[in-house]
């Protein structure tokens, strides 16, 4: 982890990725479409909603942390991430 970076050096590190993972951090996400690296972002119930409007259209995948009722461990969150990345 890199503390207090700048945000150039963040969109040259997403820039030579692969993959991205996020829990949706607004600049962060479009650095990572618009260098067409694949994201996935671990949102809530209700910020699915709001955030999919502003997603990047194509290689951006969603893991839920909660649903309108409950909230997911982390271990499943996890488990989530794993089984989305065995598919691709």
């Amino acid at each position: 982890m890199i503390k207090n970076s700048e945000i150039f050096l963040q969109e040259r590190l997403i820039s030579s990725s692969q993959l991205y993972i996020s829990c949706h951090s607004g600049v962060l996400v479009h650095s990572a479409a618009a260098n067409k690296c694949k994201l996935v972002a671990i949102l809530s119930y209700y910020e699915i909603l709001i955030q999919k409007c502003w997603a990047p259209l194509k290689d951006y995948y969603v893991v839920k942390k909660s649903d309108q009722s409950k909230k997911y461990d982390l271990q499943a969150i996890f488990d989530n991430i794993r089984n989305f990345l065995i598919k691709t």
